[in-house]
């Protein structure tokens, strides 16, 4: 839910290339598709999008990350790193989408109590488990500021976290 109080969403995947963005201003009327957040040309032969989070912050600027699968498939390449974007107007335009240091899918964004954002996500590959990274801004992320959650999962078959924060500076993390 957005400060204005509509509903914002991005879709899973709205086609091979694209993830569709949509808003109602409430859970009552029909949704409408408001944008799209293409998978850049330049990259699109190696990747695509899918399954987004966004997170309105406290500037009103909304922020999406999502999960880069290679292709062809495969939960181990070098390419499977989160991208971001952002859009200041709730959601009609975005800025063009860049690659964030951060390995791993698929993402959860949480606004913590200070304002900045933590985005949690599985890691498939060894040492298996569940990462976190914390952002200033939900836009520049460093891998310095990432830390494992997990890393002694016994296989690959891990992931899609959601993290809360229970009150400043406790944050609870749950995934399969």
């Amino acid at each position: 839910q957005l400060a204005n109080g509509s509903l914002l969403v991005a879709s899973y995947r709205e086609s091979p290339e694209k993830l569709g963005i949509y808003a109602t201003p409430n859970p009552e009327t029909p949704w409408e598709h408001i944008a799209t957040v293409h998978t850049p040309a330049e990259v699109s032969d190696k990747i695509r999008f899918g399954e987004p989070h966004i997170l309105q912050l406290p500037s009103g600027r909304v922020i999406l990350m999502t999960r880069a699968t290679a292709k062809p498939y495969d939960d181990q390449s070098p390419n499977s790193k989160l991208w971001g974007t952002y859009s200041d107007d709730n959601g009609k335009t975005w800025a063009p989408p860049y690659e964030t240091p951060l390995w791993g899918f698929p993402p959860h964004l949480t606004l913590l109590s200070d304002d900045r954002v933590l985005c949690t996500y599985g890691h498939r590959r060894p040492p298996y488990g569940q990462r976190a990274c914390v952002s200033e801004d939900g836009v520049n992320w460093s891998l310095e500021n990432e830390f494992a959650l997990r890393d002694d999962a016994l296989n690959k078959d891990l992931g899609y976290p959601v993290s809360i924060e229970l009150s400043p500076g406790k944050i609870l993390s749950v995934y399969y």
